[in-house]
């Protein structure tokens, strides 16, 4: 078994208010604000806490516990590390054309509609926050990852129903 970080488990037992065994949705996203991965004074959004949250439950109870608290962290380090290095001019925010960059980089080769409808829906004036560019991530990459499993051929089509359509769209 790995030795527990102490500061981890600190922040932990500090958010979980009703001293259960996992933090819920609210006790999450306390979590990450007062850990300021996003930068000071950046709360997470409680959308992108949830989607980390269903991403990353991977005993499927709705809580997050010690374990999966430290593999969100982890996760988010990897995400930061990724963000940090393509904002050029250090703003604290990507702009289109740097999110556009990480993504090829990341191998999403996206058209410019489905740019615009990621800025529209991550951006806030064009400017993309850390906490929306975890939240696209993710989502891109549970839907990629969920296309490729309808894309029987590997050529870019699937055929699916539209209740799996709905489930690949509504499980985040």
């Amino acid at each position: 078994m790995a030795m527990e970080d102490p500061i981890m488990r600190r922040l932990y037992d500090s958010v979980n208010w009703d001293q259960d065994n996992g933090l819920s949705v609210e006790e999450m996203q306390r979590g990450l604000t007062e850990s300021q991965i996003s930068g000071i004074y950046q709360p997470f959004s409680q959308e992108t806490t949830r989607i980390l949250c269903v991403t990353l439950d991977r005993n499927r109870d709705s809580k997050i516990n010690f374990e999966e608290f430290c593999e969100v962290f982890r996760s988010l380090n990897g995400w930061k590390n990724v963000f940090v290095q393509h904002d050029r001019d250090r703003s604290g925010t990507m702009e289109g054309a740097e999110l556009h960059r990480v993504l090829i980089d990341l191998g999403y080769h996206l058209s410019p509609q489905a740019m615009g409808i990621i800025l529209r829906r991550y951006s806030n004036n064009n400017k993309i926050s850390f906490d929306g560019f975890v939240g696209c991530c993710i989502s891109l990459k549970h839907l990629t990852d969920g296309f490729r499993f309808y894309d029987k051929n590997s050529d870019g089509n699937a055929t699916l129903h539209y209740y799996q359509y709905l489930h690949l769209a509504f499980s985040l």
